[in-house]
């Protein structure tokens, strides 16, 4: 019997920004991730493909402490736009440093605040600014979300598979610009778990469902 494997997924964003885990399981869902369990607060999911089971969620900077003391030990991190005060080391860095990736919004003016000396992982940022990993050449809003998306360095995915640089088109059926931001998270996520089942024309024009 093939053994499963368990990854974990945290997404740490402001309380009132809740598109990432959304996105996320329509946006795996491309790749042949099914959803087969949602907790009651909708916060905790479970996707699976294969052998592989993933755990995403989502956390309340507030509430960071609870999944530390229960011993959660997140492989993937994954931060959106947070308060200022969110960012403080003694809340969320002490115990989510052993993460084999981080995924950062680098337009959020604050991300710099977090110890990334520290931290022991990969880190790939995402945005909108010209120096991100994952950014946007271009977009249009009206009616829906149409975006040009460009990998813009390298990226090894959990499996070892290289994925070079790159553009692709995500459409999604929301005129909130804010959720682009999320989409370029999924996007990353997505590239770190891809692998030698996966077909690169699958990533040319990625249809998203969202939020109106």
């Amino acid at each position: 019997m093939e053994r499963t494997e368990v990854y974990f997924v945290g997404i740490i964003e402001d309380i009132n920004e809740k598109d990432s885990i959304g996105y996320i399981v329509e946006l795996l869902s491309n790749f042949g991730y099914v959803h087969i369990y949602k907790n009651n607060r909708e916060n905790i999911i479970y996707l699976s493909r294969n052998n592989i089971i993933l755990v995403v969620i989502d956390i309340n900077p507030r509430q960071a402490d609870i999944f530390r003391e229960i011993g959660i030990e997140f492989d993937i991190l994954i931060h959106n736009f947070m308060g200022k005060d969110d960012y403080r080391k003694d809340i969320l860095m002490e115990g989510f440093l052993d993460c084999r990736y981080y995924i950062l919004n680098s337009d959020d003016e604050n991300w710099t605040m977090l110890p990334l000396g520290d931290f022991h992982g990969i880190v790939i940022t995402y945005g909108f600014n010209s120096k991100a990993t994952l950014t946007i050449s271009s977009y249009n809003i009206n009616p829906s979300i149409s975006a040009n998306l460009c990998l813009q360095r390298e990226i090894i995915s959990i499996w070892n598979k290289k994925i070079e640089p790159f553009e692709f088109t995500v459409e999604a059926d929301s005129h909130n610009r804010n959720n682009i931001y999320p989409i370029l998270a999924a996007s990353i996520l997505g590239f770190i778990l891809l692998d030698d089942e996966f077909s690169w024309d699958s990533y040319k024009e990625i249809r998203l469902q969202g939020e109106a």
